[in-house]
């Protein structure tokens, strides 16, 4: 009898040995766990904290992109332009060729309308007395005019030439662009990028599936932008100046 109690008496305290290693293991377990999630709470207040500081800066220096890229991070906005899209017959498209082919189709429908069937008529129409437009050598001044008219923290076309860098390279650029409009005035013929875009998805109300409820938007030429401004500014200031003289 003696070995039997002695036996079911190690067996409980070997129990208990278990029970203080289990309850000190579920201790430490949660001491650890507490640990990590103010560790990451911290982490997280700290994250934040940098990113309003970001965004205050950027809002300071009137950094628009920047600061819409911080507040996209902190309201967590994912980005959606990559969800399956659909064939015009209602099957899902799943691989990035069939998409892209489809887009293609899509925005070249949307984009190349057939002319119109009627046209106005202008026949008796009295003309205007015509205006002095000036067409002769593109001069420095019109290219820092068309130059400085650009918008900030756009994105750029296919030569990847942003406005921040036309701007920032003042006159050196700008007697580079007096030589290149100068040769495209003369030649009538401008660069091959000028008359590419890229375009951008954006998406609208509706499925996303469906390219329908997607807005496209083109990036163009930077460089062309300035060439377009530039020659829209000389007939503009012939119709101001008439305009003044009556």
């Amino acid at each position: 009898m003696t070995g039997r109690r002695q036996r079911k008496e190690k067996t409980r305290r070997i129990q208990k040995q278990k029970h203080r290693l289990k309850l000190s293991t579920i201790e430490n377990l949660t001491q650890t766990v507490t640990e990590v999630k103010k560790s990451c709470k911290q982490d997280r207040k700290d994250w934040i904290e940098s990113k309003c500081t970001e965004a205050q800066e950027a809002a300071s220096w009137n950094d628009i992109r920047s600061l819409y890229g911080v507040v996209k991070q902190l309201t967590g906005v994912k980005d959606n332009t990559n969800v399956p899209i659909m064939a015009k017959d209602g099957h899902l498209l799943l691989t990035e060729r069939e998409q892209n082919l489809r887009w293609k189709e899509h925005f070249e429908e949307v984009l190349n309308q057939p002319e119109p069937l009627l046209t106005a008529d202008f026949g008796d129409t009295v003309m205007a007395d015509s205006f002095e437009v000036y067409e002769g050598h593109i001069n420095i001044e019109e290219v820092r005019r068309a130059v400085n008219s650009l918008t900030k923290n756009k994105a750029p076309g296919v030569d990847e030439i942003s406005a921040e860098m036309l701007k920032h390279g003042k006159e050196t650029v700008a007697e580079q662009l007096v030589e290149l409009f100068n040769m495209i005035w003369q030649d009538s013929d401008v660069p091959a990028d000028w008359k590419k875009g890229v375009i951008i998805k954006l998406p609208k109300k509706g499925s996303l599936k469906d390219c329908n409820n997607w807005r496209g938007i083109t990036l163009l030429s930077t460089p062309g932008k300035v060439f377009s401004r530039l020659l829209l500014n000389r007939p503009q200031e012939a119709v101001d100046h008439t305009l003044w003289d009556e």
